[in-house]
């Protein structure tokens, strides 16, 4: 009958499992009154969220840094609206969605 591993080792590996999972997937959601910016580094992309639209964007673990640490997040401006610049890792193809349906990139500049 093969051993079984310690309880704490089996309750670590779902934790990581857990957390893998968790930071997956983010939620961005424009709570202010004028339109906001989410740009994508290192690619550049860039999605305009109007006030109340979520941004869902979906990783997947390709998309994650190499040594798991957490996704830089900068506060800018992108001319005289607010910009998010999240740095994802550039071999990965992250899924996005905007209200549920398809992201489009969004360059305009009013």
């Amino acid at each position: 009958m093969p051993e079984k591993e310690p309880a704490h080792v089996e309750r670590q590996d779902r934790y990581e499992e857990v957390m893998n999972m968790a930071r997956a997937l983010q939620h961005v959601k424009n709570t202010m009154t004028d339109a906001i910016f989410i740009t994508l580094e290192p690619w550049a992309a860039r999605y305009r969220l109007k006030p109340g639209d979520v941004l869902e964007i979906d990783y997947g673990l390709e998309c994650r840094h190499e040594s798991h640490a957490p996704l830089e997040v900068h506060v800018g401006m992108e001319g005289d609206k607010i910009g998010l610049f999240i740095w994802v890792n550039s071999s990965g193809d992250p899924k996005l969605r905007l209200n549920g349906g398809p992201a489009i990139e969004d360059f305009a500049s009013d």
